[in-house]
C-alpha cells in the first residue's frame, strides 16, 4: 500500500467513525448522490444535441422558464409521458388549474396512471414532494427496486405562500415566493438526489422591475435565486412564430429553447421546437429537420430542401426520414461527435442582455 493510499484510508475511517460510515465516499462509489440514476428522453431532438445529454437527469431539479403560451407546460408534459413510458410514476402538481386532460392523452399520457395534485401553498406543495421521497424510499427498502419518479410543478409563479392566503385580498408581500423557496430548496435538493426522483419546475418570466416601479428592460422569474441556485438545467423557452395552413390559419407555434445553464455537460445553446396538435404536441420530425439543416446533412435552396438529389418541402419531410432515417441519423450523430477545441469567445451576463 502507498502513502497516498494508506492516508487516504486514515482519513476516510476517521470520517466515518466521526460522522457516520454514509457520510464519506469515493468517486466511483455507484451509491455516491451526484450521480444520475436515470435518464427521461425529451421529445426534441434538437435539445438533447444541445444538452449532450441523453435526456434530462433523475436526482436533479430543472427549471423550464418563459412567458405565456411559449409551450413550457407541453414540453413538461412529454417529460411526463416518457417517465410513463419508462415504467416510472408521473405526478403533476398542477396550481394554475387550467392542465387539459385531451391534450395531454394526445401528448401520450395515461390518465389512469397519472397523479395530480393541487397544493393551495407553497409550502403545501414542498410538503406534498417531501412526502413522495419519503414513500419512494420506503418502496425502495422494502422490493429492493428503485423506480423512476418525475414531479412537474405548474408552476410556482402561480402558487401563493400561506402567509399570502392569510392577508386581506390585495394585500402585497415582496419576495415571499422567494424566501418561502430558499430554505425548502436546500432540503429537496438533498433528498431529491438520493433517490431516482426528477423534480421539473415550471415558472414563469415577468418584467424586471427598478426601484422606482419602473421597468428596467430585463427579464426576471419568481424565486430566481433559489431556483437558479439548485437546478443543474435551466430552459428558457419563448414564442418565435406560428405555424400557419395554405389558407393563414395557425395550426401551431415555433418555439426557441436556450439552455441558460448545464452543470451536466456544459454545453449551452439554442433547439427549435415545433408545437402542433397534428403532431400530438411537440414534432420530434421538424426537431430534426431543424439539427439536419444546421449540419448540412440536408441542405436548403430557396423554398426547397435538398437529400442525396432528392428536392421537397419542410412538409414532406416525415416521409424522407421514413425513406432514409439510418442515413440521417448517422449522419447526424457523427456531426454531434465532440470537434476539435476552438478559441473561446467570453460572454458577461451585460452581452446576453443587450442581445
Amino acid at each position: 500500500m502507498s502513502k497516498v493510499e494508506s492516508l487516504q484510508d486514515a482519513i476516510i475511517g476517521h470520517a466515518r467513525k466521526a460522522h457516520g460510515a454514509e457520510s464519506v465516499r469515493l468517486l466511483d462509489d455507484e451509491r455516491l448522490f451526484s450521480r444520475v440514476k436515470a435518464w427521461v428522453p425529451t421529445p426534441c431532438f434538437a435539445l438533447d444535441a444541445v444538452l449532450h445529454t441523453p435526456g434530462l437527469p433523475a436526482g436533479r431539479i430543472i427549471t423550464i422558464v418563459g412567458s405565456e403560451g411559449s409551450g413550457k407546460t407541453t414540453l413538461a408534459t412529454h417529460i411526463l409521458a416518457e417517465t410513463q413510458k419508462q415504467d416510472g410514476v408521473a405526478v403533476l402538481l398542477d396550481s394554475e388549474y387550467a392542465f387539459d386532460k385531451e391534450w395531454a392523452r394526445k401528448i401520450g399520457i395515461d390518465p389512469k396512471a397519472f397523479i395530480v395534485f393541487q397544493p393551495e401553498s407553497i409550502q403545501q406543495a414542498v410538503k406534498m414532494i417531501a412526502d413522495m421521497i419519503t414513500d419512494v424510499r420506503k418502496a425502495r427498502e422494502e422490493t429492493g427496486k428503485t423506480r423512476l419518479l418525475t414531479i412537474v410543478w405548474d408552476s410556482v409563479a402561480s402558487t401563493p405562500t400561506a402567509e399570502e392566503l392569510e392577508d386581506e385580498f390585495g394585500s402585497v408581500r415582496v419576495g415571499g415566493q422567494a424566501r418561502a423557496l430558499s430554505g425548502t430548496m436546500r432540503y429537496l435538493a438533498k433528498k431529491i438526489a438520493e433517490e431516482c426522483i426528477l423534480l421539473l419546475v415550471v415558472n414563469q418570466e415577468k418584467e424586471r422591475i427598478d426601484f422606482y416601479g419602473l421597468r428596467s428592460g430585463g427579464k426576471t422569474m419568481v424565486a430566481e435565486h433559489p431556483l437558479g441556485f439548485h437546478s443543474s438545467v435551466i430552459l428558457r423557452c419563448a414564442r418565435t412564430g406560428d405555424i400557419k395552413d395554405s389558407n393563414k390559419h395557425i395550426l401551431g407555434i415555433r418555439s426557441r429553447i436556450t439552455v441558460k445553464k448545464n452543470k451536466l455537460t456544459g454545453a449551452r445553446g439554442d433547439a427549435e421546437m415545433v408545437i402542433t396538435d397534428e403532431a400530438g404536441g411537440i414534432d420530434q420530425d421538424a426537431s430534426i429537420l431543424a439539427v439536419a439543416l444546421q449540419a448540412g446533412v440536408i441542405t436548403k435552396d430557396r423554398g426547397w430542401c435538398l437529400y442525396e438529389g432528392k428536392k421537397f418541402r419542410e412538409s414532406a419531410f416525415s416521409t424522407i426520414l421514413d425513406e432514409h432515417e439510418k442515413e440521417i441519423m448517422a449522419g447526424l450523430q457523427e456531426w454531434l461527435k465532440p470537434g476539435e477545441a476552438v478559441d473561446a469567445v467570453v460572454e458577461t451576463e451585460e452581452s446576453e442582455e443587450k442581445e
